[in-house]
Parts: structure tokens; sequence; C-alpha cells
């Protein structure tokens, strides 16, 4: 198959491809493509497709309309080159990528079900440790399954690699890693990626200017590292870190928080149940409203958030209300695979039907 180049006009140098997506090939180079869910959903690496024809794969109308279509726009994540292509992604600035993606195969280390909807996963790397910045993931393959993207709870430093995975009703990856996966077990790893990462400039041990991180579900994966590595950097540094919960069976690694929580006097942990009909020591309420009731203002504030699409866009909205400044807001969204209905075969007798209806 015969290569592809791939003219960004925001990056300096051209890219060649022979497969894969037009992202995959601008991420597998290190360019800091603006990006999100990587399955055609959230529309956030929607890009102007300048010269060249791509194959399209299917997407979500919420992410990339008609008449964005129809005006050469395009989904890198979702465009397949099949010429030479020049492109232009419509974010007005993208940070470099600290760090190159690469291919690894990794063995499993340690399995742990924490809840009836949580795994937790611990990996060891065969060939090198990967370097990353808290906060970024990595896509995962077990077997022949689909891939997935995972992000690290661990510290870069850290031997192992860490992550978190939600069990999904009905999803194959996540069904084998709660049921099926063992020690020992290989899984083939690529990454890191990701731009909602921890910037060192906003470690600061001030009153006025906490780093707030919010994470709802699975979303504490990137939020514990980021954590993790701010209070390993600067210890002192003041951070408000929310947990959301429907009720206390979805919580987990409660102990990790507070022994943190214990040892960082700059550290206040809160676990919030928006469901909870038993009387608990958490607070109770939802996010936001536990959020509007703890800051005024956030104008000189740092924010991470992860988790589910509604849980970060309320958050990113009311932030951004509160006044704080979008370089200071770090926001990473976990999509879910979408879900298409099988295609029913049709019997013999309804092909002829519709041949001689024709």
């Amino acid at each position: 198959m015969a290569s592809k180049q791939i003219d960004i006009e925001q990056w300096p140098h051209p890219l060649a491809s022979k497969k894969g997506t037009l992202l995959d090939a601008a991420l597998a180079a290190g360019v800091p493509y603006p990006h999100e869910c990587r399955s055609g959903e959230c529309g956030h690496c929607k890009t102007q497709l300048l010269q060249g024809e791509v194959r399209q794969a299917p997407s979500l109308a919420e992410a990339l309309s008609q008449d964005e279509r129809a005006r050469d726009l395009i989904l890198a994540c979702r465009s397949y080159p099949k010429t030479d292509v020049r492109v232009r992604w419509l974010e007005n600035s993208a940070d470099a990528l600290p760090c190159t993606p690469n291919r690894q195969v990794a063995r499993v280390h340690k399995v742990q079900r924490d809840t009836r909807t949580v795994t937790r996963l611990w990996l060891t790397l065969s060939d090198h440790p990967m370097r990353f910045v808290a906060g970024q993931y990595a896509r995962l393959r077990f077997g022949d399954l689909p891939v997935r993207s995972y992000s690290m709870a661990n510290m870069p430093e850290s031997a192992l690699l860490e992550f978190h995975i939600a069990h999904l009703e009905g999803g194959r990856v996540s069904s084998h890693v709660m049921e099926q996966l063992r020690e020992g077990d290989s899984v083939h790893l690529e990454g890191p990626f990701g731009d909602a990462y921890l910037r060192e400039a906003y470690l600061q041990p001030t009153q006025t200017s906490p780093l707030v991180a919010v994470a709802g579900g699975t979303g504490l994966a990137p939020i514990l590292s980021i954590v993790r590595s701010a209070l390993h950097e600067r210890p002192e540094t003041r951070i408000c870190l929310y947990f959301a919960a429907r009720d206390n069976s979805d919580i987990y690694a409660e102990e990790e928080l507070r022994s943190l929580a214990k040892a960082h006097d700059g550290l206040d942990v809160h676990i919030v149940l928006s469901r909870s009909t038993q009387a608990s020591s958490h607070r109770g309420g939802s996010i936001l409203e536990v959020l509007d009731e703890d800051f005024d203002s956030l104008t000189n504030a740092c924010l991470y958030t992860a988790g589910s699409p509604r849980l970060v866009n309320a958050v990113k909205e009311w932030a951004l209300v509160k006044g704080i400044s979008s370089q200071a807001l770090h926001c990473d969204a976990f999509w879910s695979p979408q879900k298409t209905r099988p295609r029913k075969r049709k019997t013999l007798t309804q092909r002829l039907s519709r041949l001689f209806r024709s």
C-alpha cells in the first residue's frame, strides 16, 4: 500500500501514512492534534479539509453535521486519507505534546475488582518505562478485542502502570477485563496521549489559588495521577479533590485518598454522593451544588476534571461562569464506545419480495 502525505497547516513537517486515520498519523508523529474521544462522538478533532480526499467512517451527527460536511469539514479521528491531503484543525492552538507516543507489549501484574463496576489493573512493561505526564492516557488492546483508551492513575516515575476500568453492560473489553483477565496475560499498549495533563506552572501553595480536581467514576484515574504527581513535586500545594459517585457502593480507592490527605495538609478530599439513600459521612447532592457551595470564584484557580461527558461538560460550564481562565481549565471526557445495532439478515422471501417491487 502506497503511503499518503499529510500536510497540516499548523505543523511545519509533512507526515506519511500507509494506514490508519489522519489523527492516528498525527499523534504517532508527536503532533499536538486536538482530540478527545477518538470515536467520532465529541467533534473535538474537527478539521478543515483543504486539499485531497478522505474516506470518512461513520460518526455522530452531533459531532459533524451534514452542513459541516458540505463545507469540507471532517473528523480527523474518522478520516482515512485516500490521496495526499492538506488539512487545518479548527482549534486556535494546541500545546506541544510533552511525550512522543510509542508501542509496547505489557504484562498483567495484578487485577483487582474494587466494586461491582470497577476493576483496577496494574501492568509491567516488557521493554522500557513509558514516558508520560500525569493526566495522560494510553490505548490498550487485550488479545483480538477492540482497542480501548484508559488513563494512567500512577505517577510517571512508578514502575507499574495503573488503570481503572469501568465495567459497561454488554461491553466486550470491560467484561473481559473483569471476568477473564489473569496475571501474566499480555497487553498491547500505545501511548501516551491526551492534553489534559498536569501543568506545573499552576502548582502554588496559596489559599486563593488552589488546584481543583473533579472526578466522576473512573475519571478518578487521571485525577489521582495528577494529584499524586502534584504533591510529589510540591508537597505544600493546596489541592481540593472532589470524587463524585452515585452511592456508597460506587466508591473505591477511598483508603488511598484518605492516606494522601493525612500525609498532606494542603489536600482536602470530598466524596460526593448524588443518589445515596443511606446515612453517610460523605457529602450529598449534585457535584455542582457542592462546588458552588465551596467556591465563590475561580479567578486565580486551576481546574482538572475527568469522567463522563455529562459531568465534564457541566463542571466546565460551571468553572467558566466562576471566572476561571480557559488556559487553566483542563477537561478529559470519557466517551463510551458507540453501540451499534446488529443488522438483521433478510430472509430469501424478503429479498425476493423487494426485488419484485423494484
